[in-house]
């Protein structure tokens, strides 16, 4: 079985560690890099459009925004992105769904939701990893 190709944008270490082991792990993804920065973020992005099938942001970064870096991303209908923050409140998820995110989910309390979905988008999404 094709594995989930993933970008993460994630500042800390040990966080973004964390992420990348439960999604291989539990939800047949391959984290294909990531970025600490939303310029990094964007500039990966911008020069890899198809290379990717699910996307994780952080929305508070070392430098910019995860907000932003949500706004810039140009998605095929394959591609899903999926905000993961510790301070999320319901205007902030509402923001978040508003600029295209295809999942919100609180770090400390809904990991697992959060791994389910990217499950879901690894089981349902036929063009991914070719």
């Amino acid at each position: 079985m094709t594995r989930l190709r993933t970008f993460l944008v994630e500042d800390c270490p040990v966080t973004r560690d964390h992420i990348a082991d439960m999604l291989e792990a539990n939800a047949n993804a391959r984290v294909i890099g990531w970025a600490s920065t939303e310029t990094e973020a964007s500039n990966w992005l911008a020069k890899n459009k198809t290379d990717w099938d699910l996307l994780v942001i952080d929305l508070f970064l070392a430098e910019g925004s995860g907000m932003n870096v949500l706004k810039a991303s140009s998605r095929r209908p394959s591609q899903q992105a999926i905000v993961i923050s510790n301070y999320l409140t319901i205007a902030v998820k509402a923001r978040c769904y508003s600029m295209g995110a295809d999942g919100v989910f609180d770090k400390s309390t809904e990991i697992d939701e959060f791994v389910n979905f990217a499950r879901k988008v690894g089981s349902t999404n036929v063009e991914y990893s070719r």
